[in-house]
């Protein structure tokens, strides 16, 4: 994530340098107190905003919201966990056997172990619910406060129910 902001940072610098070179109108507008202040504060604060509001909020395809993808790094912290029937009780014997830590950092752990993939849904299927967590961490539990699939609000139920069945109908 620091990487991301001091490229994006720098980006920002190098850009509004050559604008403020190529295009005289803008000098008066683009001090190098403005570019710093742009470049150190606004890019970045902007950055954050993109990571909040989460992958899932920020869609390049109208199309997204209905595929499932391959997520096999970097897919932490969903609202619900999917697994295959038949791979249930080896994933719960081998939690029993770790008996402590975080859930969802010991899943990672075993799908790399076991060799088996991750799916995402582009779009989000649960709302989160409750105000805690099993792991009974008072810091946890403050972090899951903050947690909402906020476009999981706007669904209509009937709207997704005839896509659930037109796209139940195309599988089948």
């Amino acid at each position: 994530m620091f990487l991301t902001f001091l490229l994006f940072s720098l980006l920002s610098v190098i850009i509004l340098l050559l604008l403020r070179s190529k295009f005289p109108p803008l000098r008066p507008h683009l001090p190098n107190p403005n570019i710093l202040t742009l470049s150190t504060i606004t890019v970045p604060a902007f950055i954050a905003l993109i990571f909040m509001i989460g992958k899932y909020s920020i869609s390049l395809s109208p199309s997204t919201s209905h595929e499932v993808f391959k997520m096999n790094a970097y897919g932490c912290c969903g609202q619900a966990l999917l697994y295959p029937r038949h791979e249930v009780g080896d994933l719960i014997d081998w939690l029993k056997w770790k008996k402590e830590g975080d859930e969802a950092t010991w899943v990672e752990v075993y799908a790399n172990e076991m060799g088996l993939d991750r799916w995402a849904l582009g779009r989000q299927v649960v709302q989160h619910v409750g105000r805690g967590n099993e792991r009974g961490n008072e810091n946890r539990r403050k972090e899951d406060e903050l947690v909402w699939a906020y476009w999981f609000e706007g669904y209509d139920r009937g709207k997704l129910e005839r896509e659930h069945r037109l796209l139940v109908g195309e599988m089948f």
